[in-house]
Parts: C-alpha cells; sequence; structure tokens
C-alpha cells in the first residue's frame, strides 16, 4: 500500500494547526500598580511565574485564589492579575469546549476585578483580550488587545498577541506587522519569537523561521514554549526531508514538556512517513511504536481528532476494521475539537472522509 497521498495530506494538517494553535505566555504586570509592589508581593508573584512556567496551572490558581482574599487592595489586584493569567492558560490548554469557556469565563471574571480598582491596567486588558480569542470572539478579543496598546504603545506582547490574533483571523499581513513591532521593542521575547518562527514556516520561508525558534528555546524560561519551539522546528525538518533532525527535535520537544500532546502525534507521524518510503509499515516493532506515540498524544488530550486520524492510518495496511473506527471516531470529534478553528475544519473533515472512503471500499 502507498501511503504517499495519506501523509501529504497529513502533513497539510499538521501545517494547519501549527498556524492555528492557540499559545499564550505569563506576562508580569507593568502598570503603575504593579510599580509599587512590596518585596513579599514581588517574592509571590515570581512563585506563580515559576509555577506557570513549569505548567503547574492548577498550582498557580490555587496560590493566586489565596493571595486575592488578602485585604489589601494592592496585593488583591496583584494576585486577581495573576489568578486571570491562570484561568486563561487553563482555557488555552482546555480539550472540550465547555471547558474553555468555563475557564475563559473565570478569565474574564478576574480581569474585570482588576479594572474595577485600576482601570487603566493595560495587561487586565490584554488578558481580557486572549480569554475572548481563545473563545473565538475575535472582535472583542481585538477590541480588548487595542486597548492594552492604546494605553501602553510600547506592550510588546499585546502586539505579538494581537498579531496571532490577526493570523487566526486570516489577514496575514497585519499579523506579519503587530509580529515585526513587537520584535523591534522587545528581541527577546519568547513569544513573539515564537510566533514570528512559525509564521515564516507557515510562509515556506525555512531559513528565515529557524534562528526565530532556536531563539525562543534559548531565552524562555517557559517549557511549554520551548517544547513548542523544538516541534515546529521538527516539522520544518520533516518539510525538508531531514528525518534525522526531525526525530531529534521531536524528542527534544517531549523531553522538556512530556505533557505537550501534539509532539508525540508529530513523531508518530514522522514514523509512518518513514516506514512508507521503505514499505514496511506492519512490522510489528515499528506498528507498536507509533500507536504508542498516539496513544500517549491522545491520553493527553483524548478529543484530538487528528490522533484518530493517524491511528487510522497506521491500522489501514494491517487492520481495516480498527482503520475504519479511528476515521469514523476522527469524523465525529472534529466539530468539538477546540484546537482546529474556523475554516481547517471543514479541511481536516474532508481528509478524513476521503481515507474512511477508501478503507471502506477495501
Amino acid at each position: 500500500m502507498n501511503y504517499t497521498k495519506t501523509l501529504a495530506i497529513g502533513f497539510a494538517v499538521v501545517i494547519i494547526f501549527l498556524i492555528g494553535a492557540f499559545f499564550y505566555v505569563y506576562y508580569a504586570p507593568t502598570s503603575k500598580i504593579e510599580m509599587t509592589a512590596s518585596a513579599e508581593d514581588q517574592a509571590n508573584r515570581v512563585e506563580i511565574l515559576n509555577q506557570f512556567n513549569t505548567n503547574n496551572l492548577d498550582g498557580a490558581i490555587t496560590a493566586a485564589q489565596k493571595m486575592t482574599q488578602d485585604k489589601s487592595t494592592l496585593r488583591s489586584v496583584l494576585a486577581f492579575l495573576q489568578l486571570a493569567n491562570a484561568y486563561v492558560q487553563k482555557a488555552n490548554f482546555a480539550t472540550s469546549a465547555v471547558d474553555q469557556k468555563e475557564y475563559g469565563d473565570k478569565a474574564l471574571d478576574a480581569a474585570r476585578q482588576v479594572l474595577l480598582v485600576d482601570s487603566q491596567n493595560e495587561e487586565a486588558y490584554r488578558v481580557t483580550g486572549y480569554a475572548y480569542e481563545v473563545m473565538q470572539d475575535f472582535a472583542n478579543a481585538e477590541k480588548n488587545y487595542t486597548k492594552a496598546l492604546e494605553l501602553n504603545p510600547k506592550f510588546d506582547l499585546a502586539l505579538s498577541n494581537r498579531g496571532h490574533l490577526y493570523e487566526l483571523m486570516g489577514n496575514r499581513e497585519k499579523a506579519f506587522a503587530d509580529y515585526n513591532a513587537a520584535y523591534a521593542m522587545n528581541p527577546s521575547n519568547d513569544f513573539t519569537q515564537l510566533n514570528l518562527g512559525r509564521y515564516y514556516f507557515a510562509a515556506g520561508q525555512n531559513d528565515q523561521a529557524i534562528p526565530f525558534l532556536r531563539g525562543a528555546i534559548q531565552s524562555s524560561q517557559n517549557i511549554r514554549v520551548r517544547a513548542t519551539a523544538h516541534e515546529v522546528l521538527g516539522n520544518i525538518y520533516f518539510s525538508t526531508g531531514s528525518s534525522s533532525k526531525a526525530l531529534s527535535e521531536f524528542n527534544a520537544s517531549i523531553a522538556t514538556d512530556a505533557s505537550y500532546p501534539d509532539s508525540y502525534f508529530d513523531r508518530a507521524f514522522l514514523a509512518l512517513a518513514s516506514e512508507d518510503k521503505e514499505n514496511a509499515l506492519g512490522a510489528t516493532s515499528t506498528h507498536t511504536a507509533i500507536t504508542e506515540d498516539i496513544r500517549q498524544g491522545l491520553t493527553l488530550n483524548p478529543a484530538k481528532a487528528f490522533g484518530y486520524f493517524l491511528m487510522g492510518i497506521t491500522f489501514y495496511s494491517t487492520d481495516k476494521t480498527k482503520a475504519v473506527e479511528n476515521y469514523e471516531k476522527a469524523l465525529a470529534l472534529v466539530d468539538a475539537d477546540v484546537t482546529v478553528i474556523g475554516e481547517n475544519k471543514k479541511i481536516l473533515k474532508q481528509d478524513i472522509k476521503v481515507q474512511l472512503d477508501e478503507a471502506l471500499k477495501k
């Protein structure tokens, strides 16, 4: 069986996900109220930031909630900012629309508590914008990002966030302008470097993408930022036929953040492509390794339609019944898959249907 067509479709989907993937990195507040924070408050914020960087979001939420009980206005504002950031991160990584909305609404509520006390807090507007973005209310997301930038035109992360929003909205020209403006203000910002790396990869300009991705890995303390940058690098090398380099990057991504599901799918996809070239997909040891990676990815995100799509491919030559079962599962999940945005749902659904129809004919 020749998997060239199927794997080509799969790689197109990988690129789509890289373009549309939500991402967020915690940002320290920059308002005047932050400037007067005590040493204890600053230490508490740093501790919560450390929990963000290791993806201990539940720990960050618990610590921030405890701080919100303090009667000090200053400490309460700082706590609600951190709580808003933690909730929007939970919304960002949610695997269902229900959880996404629940945590997004909690992020909005926490940000409103800040704005009741400090109506000019640009970070509260930025995190409000991100919560709306995650929930795909793009109009309100743009409004709040722009408000944050009106309050602080040098707020580079708000620019980078708005650029990502424009990319999701399909306006790559505006996205690129915001990314470049953010980079000019702060070349060491890991999120901006990651965005530019993804942008250039999607544009087919790999030589431009690689330095930004390497920069994000070097400058970031956040394990998810570094893992994502390694993943994009892996896809760059995969797209150019450098399988060994691609595998090295996917392995590095998993070693950096073992809870990031996409790199398991990528590594499985790479193995499928490699085995297709060798015409040995049915080899027991290879098949086991591939399915283990896909299952691990689905354990981390059981609502990932692309994971079941890949599982269907692995069984195509050995068990048509299981292949059909997995294609049907993927098809049933597409509409509810919160990692697939807008037109991409239609594209992925069409790709799955093609493979399902082929499997049913055999």
